[in-house]
Order: structure tokens, then C-alpha cells, then sequence
């Protein structure tokens, strides 16, 4: 695959492997992280485990200013991006923790490692509007994103160093609304805010139409 700043590598001694970073998804990157719009965004992911039966499950997150909020079955954080601050809730064990590496997680596109290389793929058109398309390659894999004007991502894949897709996840509702007024709270991590009808599979056509982020971003169809 071919990257872009080969100029910039050809400069960098042998000795220490040149980090080949793309401006435009840096800025997007940054763009997810600093998104200050209101919404609701409803996934649904497919996470695949070496030698086990893949996972297929709801996610969502919620944005309003600065505040972020990441549900999945098991995990619930709130986050204040701006000072990049996080409290973590285990759904099963009840246990709490807090720290700027949980921001890193919840606040826009990972950013606990560095990149290597990152490549903007181009735009797309989606249901949910138009959306950049990038490529990261950190010292874990590869990530894919869709990330909208907004700064909401309604795409990524993950692909793992030996080569394997580990996880997929696809907006399957975005909403200008949130679903209650008080989800940024850590108190408010006690109870799920995601409706019932996001957390129920949802249908083919949803995830595989011609407009939906997992065909934007070449996702695999046809696969559950």
C-alpha cells in the first residue's frame, strides 16, 4: 500500500523507521476528538476472537460540547475531552476507575500509541452524509475509520499485526438528539441510556445498502 511523505522518509536514517503521517488525517483525527456538535450514535460491531465464535453486539456514543459518553454491553465511560479526563464503569463487576488514558480511548479516534503511517483514503457519500475515509497503522495493526463532518465516526475496522480483522463497526442510526439530558455524569454510569430498539441486531439493509458506512469504508457484506 502505498503512502503519502515518501519524500520525508527517504530523509530519515535507517536506524530510526520514519513516521509517515498524512497533515489531512491528522486533522481529522483531531476533528473526532474535538467535536463539540450534539449527537447520538448507534453501532452495531462485530468482534472476532482467535479460536472462539465471533461477537456481534451494540455500541453507541454520545457527544454534547465537550462531554462524551461510550456504551457497549460491558462498559460504560463518560469522558470531558477538553481536559481529557475519564471515569470507566465495568457493567459487570461494578467497578470504577479514572484516567487520561480512558479519555484517549472514549474521545474520538484511539489515541494510546503513536502512529506510523496514516493515509486519508478520500471522501465518500453515506446515509448519515459525507464522511473522510482514512487508514492508521500503529505498532498493533491497522485501523479504518469513516468519520463524518460532524467529527462522529460511523465506520472502523481494526486488523490486527498478523493480518486478521478483529473488529467492525457500523453506524447504524446517527441522531441529532440525545436520548436523556443527564449521561455525562458518573452517576449517570449506573444505567444504560441506549434505547432497546439500537440494542436488537439490526437488518441487512441497514448495514449493507449502497449508502451505508460499512460499503463506504469497503467493510466486508454478507458477513455476520
Amino acid at each position: 500500500m502505498e503512502f503519502l511523505l515518501l519524500a520525508v522518509a527517504a530523509s530519515v536514517s535507517a536506524t530510526a523507521p520514519p513516521t509517515l503521517v498524512d497533515p489531512r488525517v491528522t486533522a481529522i483525527t483531531a476533528r473526532t476528538r474535538e467535536s463539540r456538535a450534539t449527537y447520538a450514535l448507534y453501532n452495531w460491531t462485530r468482534i472476532t476472537r482467535p479460536g472462539r465464535d465471533p461477537i456481534e453486539e451494540w455500541a453507541a456514543e454520545f457527544n454534547r460540547g465537550a462531554m462524551h459518553r461510550v456504551e457497549t454491553p460491558r462498559d460504560r465511560i463518560v469522558a470531558d475531552c477538553a481536559a481529557m479526563t475519564a471515569t470507566y464503569y465495568n457493567v459487570l463487576t461494578g467497578e470504577e476507575s479514572t484516567g487520561s488514558d480512558i479519555a484517549k480511548t472514549a474521545c474520538g479516534i484511539d489515541s494510546t500509541l503513536p502512529n506510523v503511517r496514516s493515509t486519508w483514503l478520500g471522501r465518500s457519500e453515506t446515509q448519515f452524509g459525507p464522511a473522510d475515509r482514512i487508514l492508521i497503522e500503529r505498532s498493533d495493526g491497522i485501523r479504518t475509520y469513516a468519520v463524518a463532518d460532524n467529527g462522529a465516526i460511523i465506520a472502523e475496522s481494526i486488523t490486527n499485526p498478523a493480518g486478521v480483522r478483529i473488529l467492525t463497526n457500523a453506524a447504524v442510526a446517527v441522531l441529532p438528539t440525545l436520548p436523556a439530558d443527564d449521561i455525562f455524569s458518573t452517576d449517570s454510569l449506573q444505567s444504560s441510556v441506549v434505547p432497546d430498539e439500537f440494542k436488537a441486531k439490526p437488518i441487512t439493509p441497514e448495514l449493507e445498502s449502497p449508502g451505508s458506512p460499512r460499503v463506504a469504508l469497503g467493510l466486508p457484506v454478507g458477513v455476520r
